[in-house]
């Protein structure tokens, strides 16, 4: 399982969950919608049925803008 916590939001589109087998190249799993404007503390996981090595979250909000983040796994 992957999981995943922010402190608080600001138009937070959502979350790509990508995975990597070499550690370099990253594909899309999934998307896991955000919360949008939240200062609440927000928890998501996503449970990935072929376990990889090497993840990473691609978020985005509504301007378009992008940020990269390392799960706990």
């Amino acid at each position: 399982m992957i999981d995943w916590q922010t402190a608080d939001e600001k138009d937070n589109q959502g979350f790509y969950v990508q995975r990597s087998i070499n550690g370099t190249d990253f594909k899309d799993l999934t998307f896991v919608l955000g919360k949008g404007t939240t200062s609440n503390q927000s928890s998501y996981e996503f449970i990935d049925e072929e376990w990889a090595d090497e993840y990473q979250l691609h978020g985005t909000n509504i301007w378009d803008s992008a940020w990269l983040l390392k799960p706990n796994m």
